[in-house]
């Protein structure tokens, strides 16, 4: 199969199916340009802000063994397997490519700190307001403040309090039917003749 045309853009993850123009008349999805006719392949892309850097050990079962099911169902019915470090930067943190990824090092990266020195890395992250920063502004704004006005200043507080994310969730989703053709494939590769 030849691609003569690809182009990516994400689609509205409510909705598994291949949407060929968006709202400003323009392509959406993967168009593939086989002879004369073309197919469209819908991809979405979420990204979420993490706070807790011990979700990855949460999800996890190392002694796990795979089931039938592939890839598709192992991490719901056994853990997610676990992580693996690879590229320069892991390299030139003296990570192995391929090595299964620890709780020390692990940790000391997230932090921003060499895992064999301690040295920092990086910069500094954001300086933001806290609570008691915000609670007090809040406060001396409203000096005869009642014990009700009080818990609602608190709950402003809270809602302007911002906290840096430790890092990014990418998760990158063919669409339905993409899916259930790859596990299907995979399946039937693996069936014994």
């Amino acid at each position: 199969m030849i691609m003569n045309c690809l182009s990516l853009t994400m689609v509205d993850s409510a909705a598994d199916r291949c949407i060929h123009l968006n709202d400003h008349g323009q392509p959406c999805g993967v168009a593939i340009s086989v002879g004369k006719e073309a197919a469209v392949l819908a991809v979405v892309v979420t990204i979420a802000k993490g706070y807790d850097l011990g979700y990855i050990w949460k999800t996890q079962d190392r002694a796990a063994e795979h089931v039938i099911g592939g890839y598709y169902l192992n991490a719901a019915q056994a853990g997610e397997p676990p992580g693996r470090w690879w590229g320069p930067g892991a390299q030139a943190l003296g990570l192995t490519p391929g090595q299964t990824v620890q709780r020390k090092p692990y940790d000391a990266v997230y932090r921003q700190t060499d895992p064999r020195t301690g040295a920092k890395l990086g910069r500094a992250g954001g300086r933001y307001p806290t609570f008691a920063d915000h609670l007090a502004r809040l406060t001396a704004a409203e000096p005869h403040a009642t014990a009700e006005l009080l818990i609602e200043l608190e709950r402003e507080a809270a809602r302007a309090t911002r906290q840096p994310a430790a890092y990014y969730d990418v998760t990158v989703s063919f669409s339905k039917s993409i899916s259930v053709l790859h596990a299907s494939l995979r399946e039937t590769s693996a069936a014994p003749a």
